[in-house]
């Protein structure tokens, strides 16, 4: 053989110019010395002089495929492509037997290895007569029924088994009993038969009406297999265990946070509500109703004013201009009160007395007013103090 030239190559048997696309590849990636066709011809030489040495008829070659047809190798039919099993060893992705052919040599070669293993061999059913007319004769119930009756398949060529689909139900479940015995050694409970709107809760063991029992949509009954009391105790056991506590379990709902976490916020706010200031039993996360953004930990009447007040600035304005109308104008009362105050007379919170001259930003930039409320006059409309 010579060396390639411009992309051909010489076959060292035929000594024909050939494409290197007509040759094979070994598994080093380099290419056989003669073309495909004189390769596979070597090939069926030396299977048939091996076949011949050990006594055994050499298998036949069929023809090659004609108008989407292809001839059996057992058979000897030709036969539609879709007639012959999927291959992904052969370029039309079909087999060389028919369907029929390719069963019954399965079912041979499964029965010579029960043999070797001495096993005993099971017995095989009879194959059903076909389809007419688009119906098809269940193995078990032996009814015909149409073919959209039955359970679907992948194997088949028309996508349906060879049992309806009460029957495969019934099969299947004989097999997941067997299958439960052998691997676990106990029987699965069979359905208990009661009257009609009647269900047995699986954990108390109680027979009761549908309608105290949890609504579940993928069930055939619509219902859970637990009644509400038995639900709600098992739903809590599950969020514990998972969890580790139902406030975890809201926290990390509603907020995103997790207990560790707002102990953390609480720890740098140094134990104190972030409006009043006070030290309390217990925290509430106070967060944007919109952007759902945590701003701080408030007490309960801090957190409960923000929230009917619905965040609104220009109505908590009003709130505090009206409380100081009706309480009067003295310093003290722009200041934390006398039960805030430690015994040895000195501020609990000194950052109290800032707050309070804060308030009157808010309203403004106004002066601290004086005693008796110098600085500040009433509003004949609204009641209101004004500058």
């Amino acid at each position: 053989m010579t060396d390639d030239q411009a992309g051909i190559r010489q076959c060292g048997q035929c000594k024909e110019w050939l494409p290197t696309g007509e040759f094979k590849k070994n598994q080093n990636g380099y290419f056989y010395s003669s073309c495909r066709e004189c390769t596979n011809s070597l090939a069926r030489e030396r299977y048939r002089s091996k076949q011949q040495e050990a006594g055994k008829s050499p298998r036949k070659v069929a023809p090659e495929d004609q108008d989407g047809r292809r001839m059996c190798r057992d058979c000897e039919q030709w036969l539609s492509l879709e007639d012959f099993s999927p291959s992904k060893h052969q370029k039309s992705g079909r087999a060389s037997y028919c369907r029929l052919c390719m069963n019954r040599r399965n079912r041979d070669a499964a029965a010579a290895k029960a043999v070797e293993e001495g096993r005993e061999i099971r017995a095989i059913r009879p194959r059903g007569p076909d389809d007419r007319d688009g119906e098809r004769m269940c193995r078990d119930c032996e009814q015909w029924l149409p073919l959209e009756g039955f359970a679907p398949s992948s194997t088949r060529a028309s996508g349906y088994g060879s049992y309806c689909q009460p029957c495969m139900n019934e099969r299947t479940k004989a097999s997941y009993a067997k299958r439960v015995f052998e691997e676990e050694g106990r029987e699965v409970r069979k359905p208990e038969e009661l009257p009609d709107g009647l269900k047995r809760c699986a954990r108390c063991d109680e027979v009761k009406e549908l309608a105290e029992f949890v609504k579940a949509s993928r069930t055939v009954t619509g219902t859970h297999s637990y009644c509400k009391p038995c639900f709600n105790v098992v739903a809590r056991e599950s969020v514990i265990k998972i969890h580790g506590s139902t406030r975890n379990y809201h926290l990390i709902r509603r907020y995103d946070l997790t207990e560790v976490e707002v102990a953390a916020k609480i720890e740098e706010q140094g134990g104190m509500c972030a409006i009043c200031g006070r030290r309390r039993p217990s925290f509430h996360v106070d967060h944007d109703h919109e952007t759902g953004k945590v701003r701080g930990m408030l007490c309960f009447n801090c957190n409960n004013g923000l929230g009917h007040f619905k965040d609104n600035v220009e109505v908590m304005r009003a709130a505090i201009e009206y409380v100081i109308d009706h309480y009067g104008y003295h310093e003290d009362a722009r200041y934390v009160p006398e039960d805030m105050i430690d015994p040895k007379g000195t501020w609990v919170y000194p950052e109290q007395q800032a707050r309070g001259d804060d308030l009157w930003a808010i309203l403004g930039n106004l002066e601290p007013p004086g005693p008796a409320g110098e600085g500040l006059e009433r509003d004949s409309s609204t009641g209101r103090g004004s500058p």
